[in-house]
């Protein structure tokens, strides 16, 4: 297990590796942008693409990893490529919305909030803190 702050060259173990295995971290997609065999313990932004294995039980990853017959899917060499645009540019810019917050923002220069039930929350949580 190697720490995010922990000075280890990940390029460098990617590149010795036969098998990664990640549990949250961009490396995944990276291995599996240098055609390694990826193996997903956790949840990612990129978990819905189609260039790694994610294993159903502890029995199917330890079959993965020690069943030298088990095959690998075939890794969709387009779906790395993907996740890396996102990271480097969180998707096409707004042209008609601009936001102010996590859950408020301007489209057409008219303000709208995040949904409604949430809102009503936030403001029951806020009139009881007063009391």
């Amino acid at each position: 297990m190697i720490p995010a702050e922990d000075s280890v060259d990940t390029y460098a173990l990617i590149d010795k590796s036969e098998i990664v295995i990640v549990f949250g971290s961009t490396v995944g997609a990276e291995a599996a942008f240098a055609g390694k065999k990826v193996v997903l313990l956790g949840r990612t932004a990129y978990e819905n693409l189609d260039c790694f294995v994610i294993p159903k039980s502890h029995e199917e990853l330890m079959r993965i990893l020690t069943d030298d017959t088990y095959v690998f899917p075939v890794i969709n060499q387009d779906d790395p490529l993907k996740y890396g645009f996102w990271n480097e540019t969180y998707g096409i810019n707004y042209q008609h919305y601009k936001p102010l917050s996590i859950g408020k923002g301007l489209y057409r220069g008219k303000s709208i909030k995040a949904n409604f039930i949430l809102r009503k929350l936030k403001r029951l949580t806020r009139f009881k803190k007063k009391k």
